[in-house]
């Protein structure tokens, strides 16, 4: 019976490990080692000396960094400003996308920061704006439904003023038809009207008969009552 699966001695030899692929990373290692590895003509010595220069020349860049002389990669961003007098609101919706994303000078760069930071500030700006607004709508939603509220309070004090004016009138005919001393008076006042056609003069307290006196006083009271509560 025949078999697909190939025996031991039926494999292919296996090729040199020098000719096995390697990924990126492990040929650079490789090739730092035998970049480091002594030549032939070369000592043990001379390698060691080699890599102790290595070491003092690196020693000597941290040494140099941590003194303030810094190299170029480690220099300060450029400084960029705008010129705030000038008014270039129209352009506040323009240029949205960035021309040069990569590879661009440092003080564009910086420029780009800048104004990435400041549309950042913008969007707070407007969510802070949203915010203001929607307590602005329900303020004034709050207003009008107080103003309708308003309108219909009004209309039920009129109605109230109506109402309580009727029961005034109708409370005042009724004490007018008790009988008590005042309404006396105020009897005997319009019987005198309707007999004589005016009311008497106010000179009669003293010099008129005894009912014209009594009603010219009586008179002269009312009105002095209602001088000294207006």
């Amino acid at each position: 019976m025949s078999s697909s699966v190939p025996q031991p001695n039926s494999l292919p030899p296996l090729p040199p490990i020098g000719d096995l692929p390697m990924p990126d990373s492990l040929e650079a290692a490789s090739v730092a080692l035998d970049a480091s590895a002594p030549t032939e003509g070369e000592s043990l010595d001379d390698d060691s000396s080699k890599r102790g220069v290595k070491r003092r020349r690196s020693n000597e860049n941290l040494s140099n960094i941590e003194g303030g002389q810094e190299s170029a990669d480690y220099s300060d961003p450029p400084v960029v400003t705008i010129d705030e007098s000038e008014d270039h609101s129209n352009l506040a919706h323009a240029f949205k996308q960035r021309l040069f994303p990569k590879d661009c000078s440092d003080t564009l760069s910086t420029a780009y920061f800048q104004r990435d930071a400041t549309v950042q500030e913008r969007k707070q700006l407007r969510k802070n704006k949203r915010v203001v607004l929607s307590d602005l709508k329900a303020l004034r939603e709050q207003f009008y439904a107080k103003k309708k509220e308003l309108l219909v309070m009004n209309s039920s004090l009129k109605a109230n003023s109506k109402k309580l004016g009727g029961w005034n009138r109708k409370v005042f005919d009724l004490e007018l038809q008790e009988s008590c001393p005042w309404n006396d008076k105020l009897q005997k006042l319009r019987d005198y009207v309707g007999e004589n056609g005016k009311l008497p003069e106010l000179n009669q307290r003293k010099r008129g008969s005894g009912e014209e006196k009594m009603l010219a006083t009586f008179i002269a009271s009312a009105k002095n009552k209602v001088n000294n509560h207006n």
